[in-house]
């Protein structure tokens, strides 16, 4: 149940930092760029935290 917290927060406070760099910083790049690494760390996001993994153990 933590973990799933943490996790969410954590993600959380990674999109208000990302919003902060678009928002104020005026570099098409680096938007991009941001834009791309927000994205890959929401799907891996996704992955670890919500995706239903099958135990093999």
């Amino acid at each position: 149940m933590f973990d799933k917290f943490f996790a969410t927060f954590s993600m959380l406070c990674m999109i208000a930092f990302v919003t902060i760099i678009i928002w104020f910083v005026d570099a098409w790049d680096l938007r991009v760029i941001s834009i791309v690494v927000l994205c890959m760390a929401s799907y891996d996001f996704y992955l670890l935290a919500f995706k239903n993994h099958k135990d093999n153990s």
